[in-house]
């Protein structure tokens, strides 16, 4: 990714490190701290309302439609119900689930694309399945068939839904890094990556240090964190580490064409001059 933040603006729904946006808003229901999809495009509306009445519509229209809008959503709606011990999850077939997650951000996207976006990238779902916290709490720490299998389908769809999105808006352009891949391939062979362990985390407790105790979370005071973080794919039950972070970045914006697709994200900033970046979630 560039050094610098000035030639970008972006719409960060949610970022690989940031935990508390979904794409599914009827889960602010049942997980606190979160701001749903459909509240953020009500901000962006007011931030879009801003730029008319401080630069004009038409150079708002030129800055919006220059933007490049970054999504990541998706993991919380599919982990969060099994981590939490919801049963909204199983009210539904897993097609119908996936459905509303990919309605939801469909909405989100024609939203910006109305006010003048035109530019996008997105990452799709990773393996939660075999993620250490989801493992922790499976029958033997195997990895979870249910959870992966409900990832394909809303990964598969997200696939569809981008290339019809395409096909049908005038304009729209798109990358999309195959995080699913991406994550895959490291925890399986992390020494071909620079990792030396690929399921474990570096700080936590428990097998695979899945208990998300790290630092003292959920109010559990032990918790072990290995010598060298960089040598272990997953910082914690959670999230990849800066290592993983950076290589999904660079494969992101150079375009590596075995996990990004159709377009690299610096193609799509190429005759951008633009110099303001939009955060409407907040990182950690």
């Amino acid at each position: 990714m560039p050094s610098s933040t000035d030639n970008i603006i972006s719409l960060k729904l949610l970022s690989i490190y940031n935990k508390h946006v979904i794409c599914y808003p009827w889960y602010l229901i049942y997980t606190l701290q979160v701001v749903d999809l459909h509240t953020q495009l009500r901000h962006f509306g007011d931030l879009v309302n801003h730029y008319r009445q401080n630069l004009g519509d038409t150079k708002a229209r030129q800055m919006l439609s220059s933007a490049v809008y970054l999504f990541s959503c998706g993991s919380n709606d599919y982990i969060s119900p099994v981590v939490n011990n919801q049963s909204i999850y199983y009210q539904y077939t897993h097609q119908q689930y996936v459905d509303m997650v990919i309605g939801n951000l469909t909405t989100v996207i024609k939203g910006i694309y109305e006010v003048g976006g035109r530019k996008f990238g997105f990452l799709n779902v990773p393996p939660l399945g075999c993620w250490p916290a989801i493992r922790l709490r499976q029958p033997g720490n195997i990895c979870s068939k249910e959870i992966d299998d409900v990832i394909r389908l809303h990964n598969q769809a997200l696939a569809r839904k981008l290339e019809n999105l395409e096909t049908h808006m005038e304009g729209f352009r798109f990358s999309k890094l195959d995080f699913y891949i991406s994550m895959s391939n490291r925890m399986k062979n992390p020494s071909q990556y620079g990792f030396k362990e690929g399921e474990t985390a570096c700080c936590g407790s428990g097998p695979f240090g899945g208990v998300y105790s790290c630092g003292g979370m959920r109010r559990i005071k032990e918790y072990q964190v290995c010598d060298n973080v960089l040598e272990y794919l997953f910082f914690d039950s959670y999230h990849p580490n800066e290592l993983a972070s950076r290589q999904f970045a660079e494969m992101f914006w150079n375009g590596d064409s075995i996990v990004t697709e159709p377009n690299s994200l610096e193609a799509l900033f190429d005759g951008t001059n633009l110099l303001q970046q939009v955060f409407l979630s907040s990182l950690l």
